[in-house]
């Protein structure tokens, strides 16, 4: 076991100028002496290796500092416990006659890494465990080719096998914490606005609102089957991340490190496999597999969740203007067909609408494919932009299709020219078609009428036709019995 030093001190003023000066300065303590090549402390004696370097500027010399024992690397032994407590008395004295000790070599470190690189392993792949078994019995047995963006950290690198390599193994640790404390609802939040448009026979049932509330994974799945105290396990596993990442990025790991690695392993696992025990009996329902899906879904990329948000916004803003309440029992291509057909969308906006949810479906369903943050902020933007041009479109009186001029008639009885005004568009009745450019709307009307002067039955046959939205395309007015002198004519305003 060995530990090297790097000490730069500055020659003026310093009370260390020579090797001779520095070992003074380390046996000043009485615990500490230095012979022959070894440094004694306590019981036990360490090889001792002290060399002065002097650099080229001539204002600061290096002193580098070589410890070391060959009788055991055990952490835990009595021998490399004085090692640890003599290297620490050393830091402390060199500490008032220089700025700064540079670490080259620390066996400590090492072996206390070692001996934590499997408790931690072993940790991390129960956590990985009850990721995977909750989502293959739960979400199904493909959820890693259509539902594994879980919002979940994954390092991609190179080809994915068949055995080994498989999506869970490339999750971040922490992230699978995230996967079972995050909250989030199923349902957007709930507004004063919402409430108020509400009419007055309608009515929230206490257990729509739950679907409105925050909890996490945890909280819906895990916590009725064990009696873990959430905060506590929480704190538990992100005191282990912190040191997971001392071993996994070759930090210094100290030996009460180590200690707190073996305490934290031990709690957690045996809560862990408490839960394991009971997720035979965790079932979810179908809707409830998307919402697990799109809400880690938020976390993998750092704009994902004001996209996510602003698109559900839009649908839940969609399905209120039609039905006049928030029930999500509408699919998304429900809600825009339908949305569409009833003029609050263009053509346009549906065609990018789709695109937009087809791009929604892959960030939250696809493996296989990478998505740049600038990818989702493009898309955030395009629906941004329909969400305004749909509040504007609200916001402006809507025109309306009007009589502007009644037709004139003239009798074949008795030649008498007659306009005839008695009739209303609310009697014509309606018709759709999809075209190129969006649904044509007709208005059609078939009526009995009779002749002011001599009392001669006419029949007149109305129909116009709206196409594209909010534009008269046709009008067409037919007498029978009688003659046309002037035309319908109608307009929107």
């Amino acid at each position: 076991m060995k530990t090297e030093y790097l000490m730069p001190i500055e020659k003026e003023g310093s009370l260390i100028t020579t090797v001779e000066a520095f070992s003074h300065c380390l046996m000043a303590d009485k615990d500490i002496k230095i012979q022959d090549g070894y440094i004694l402390f306590e019981s036990d004696k360490f090889k001792f290796d002290l060399t002065k370097i002097v650099a080229d500027e001539g204002k600061v010399d290096f002193y580098h500092l070589t410890i070391s024992t060959e009788k055991t690397n055990d952490v835990e032994s009595k021998i490399v416990q004085n090692y640890i407590a003599l290297l620490k008395k050393i830091k402390r004295i060199l500490l008032k006659y220089v700025d700064n000790i540079e670490v080259l070599w620390d066996d400590v470190s090492f072996s206390c890494s070692m001996e934590a690189y499997p408790l931690v392993y072993k940790t991390e792949n129960i956590l990985r465990q009850i990721f995977t078994k909750f989502m293959l019995i739960n979400v199904g047995i493909d959820w890693e080719n259509n539902n594994s963006n879980l919002g979940i950290s994954v390092r991609q690198e190179g080809k994915k096998s068949k055995i080994g390599n498989s999506y869970l193994y490339k999750i971040d640790f922490i992230d699978l914490s995230t996967f079972l404390f995050n909250p989030y609802s199923k349902k957007n939040e709930l507004t004063l606005k919402d409430i108020e448009s509400l009419e007055n026979n309608e009515k929230i049932l206490l257990t729509d609102l739950e679907d409105y509330v925050k909890k996490s994974n945890w909280e819906r799945y895990f916590k009725k089957f064990t009696s873990i105290e959430k905060d506590r396990f929480k704190k538990n596993i992100k005191d282990l991340y912190d040191l997971r990442n001392k071993v996994a990025h070759n930090r210094l790991m100290t030996i009460d490190d180590l200690k707190q690695v073996k305490i934290l392993t031990s709690t957690i696992n045996k809560e862990l496999e408490d839960i394991i025990d009971h997720m035979d009996k965790i079932s979810i329902n179908l809707n409830e597999k998307e919402f697990i899906s799109e809400n880690v879904a938020k976390t993998r990329y750092s704009s994902s969740g004001e996209f996510m948000l602003t698109y559900n916004t839009l649908l839940r803003e969609l399905e209120q203007l039609q039905t006049g309440v928030i029930n999500n029992k509408y699919s998304s291509n429900e809600l825009l067909r339908s949305s569409y057909k009833n003029k609050y969308l263009l053509k346009e906006e549906l065609t990018k609408l789709n695109e937009i949810k087809n791009f929604r479906n892959k960030l939250v369903h696809t493996f296989e494919e990478d998505f740049t943050d600038y990818e989702i902020l493009e898309q955030l933007e395009n629906l941004k932009i329909i969400r305004n041009n749909l509040t504007e479109r609200l916001n402006e009186e809507s025109p309306e299709l009007k009589i502007t001029q009644y037709p004139v008639v003239k009798c074949n009885s008795c030649s008498e020219e007659f306009m005839i005004e008695d009739f209303e568009l609310e009697e014509f009745e309606e018709s759709c078609s999809e075209r190129s450019m969006g649904p044509e709307i007709l208005y059609q009307l078939s009526k009995d009428i009779k002749c002011p002067e001599c009392n001669h039955e006419l029949d007149i046959e109305v129909m116009i036709s709206e196409y594209p939205s909010m534009s008269v395309d046709l009008v067409e007015t037919t007498i029978n019995h009688g003659k046309l002198v002037t035309e319908l004519e109608v307009a929107f305003y």
